[in-house]
């Protein structure tokens, strides 16, 4: 599982750092944060967190109308296959550490969808998953710039996520995404293009336990790093029958940094 492979990459990161010479087992320089935390090169570390942060983070599957207008709100389940980019191995394979794990070539993300108009120019969503002490909450506001009856509608969008994911050394994760979405309204669907960057900061955290004759230390090891990447998108919406009823989406995504994804929208409008 890529999971697996993302755990054993950053495990060969750590071990592969410097150790200190040392005097004996006396010496606690050995245990130091600082010193294991520059044990991971800060590329590694950057671009561990634009996968996690590419991988998980929020995706709208809407348009730049304000769609939800007519019914109370909407609720739905995204389904999104993920391809993985090849920065974090290039990154390790730079820095002299090898990546022995077969990568796997996509994987899929599975989110619970709320979204909700403001008025007639704009509209909120939100979407989540928790799973065993992971968990990834994204929010967007979208605000209208051109919305017109026939004709295309142009709208500014403001994405957030938030990641913790510990059982792959993500202890936080925020990810920012401002974009730019032009849509075709109908009155049953909604087609649409758009672009947008990705800005993704966080921290990598993991407790190192080193045992040295009678002694047992325990360790925080943590490292912070940032990074970020462009991407264009398109999708449609379909309303059947209309205001309220089912929805159904699909949209598909290109990333500079190769995390395309793929993927589909299925909920109901009240």
């Amino acid at each position: 599982m890529r999971d697996r492979w993302l755990i054993l990459t950053v495990l060969l990161a750590i071990l592969s750092g410097p150790r200190a010479d040392g005097a004996g087992f006396l010496d606690t320089g050995i245990f130091d944060p600082n010193q294991l935390g520059s044990a991971i090169p800060q590329a590694v570390a950057d671009q561990a967190l634009l996968l996690v942060g590419s991988y998980a983070a929020h995706r709208p599957y809407s348009g730049a109308v304000a769609r939800s207008t007519g019914s109370l709100l909407d609720l739905g389940i995204e389904t999104t296959l993920v391809k993985i980019g090849d920065g974090l191995q290039n990154a390790l394979t730079a820095n002299g550490i090898p990546v022995n794990a077969t990568a796997v070539p996509a994987i899929p993300m599975i989110k619970a969808h709320v979204r909700k108009s403001i008025g007639e120019s704009s509209e909120f969503g939100l979407s989540a998953l928790t799973f065993r002490q992971q968990a990834v909450y994204g929010a967007d506001l979208k605000f209208s710039l051109i919305s017109a009856e026939e004709g295309p509608s142009l709208a500014l969008r403001l994405l957030y996520t938030w990641i913790s994911i510990p059982m792959l050394y993500i202890d936080r994760c925020t990810v920012i995404s401002p974009e730019l979405v032009l849509s075709q309204p109908l009155s049953f669907a909604e087609s649409w293009i758009g672009i947008g960057g990705r800005f993704v900061s966080g921290t990598m955290k993991a407790t190192v336990t080193t045992t040295v004759g009678p002694l047992t230390v325990s360790t925080d090891l943590s490292k912070a790093g940032s990074a970020g990447s462009a991407y264009a998108f398109t999708g449609v919406k379909f309303r059947i029958p209309g205001a309220t009823g089912l929805r159904l989406g699909i949209e598909g995504s290109f990333d500079s940094a190769g995390y395309h994804t793929m993927g589909t929208f299925l909920g109901v409008g009240f």
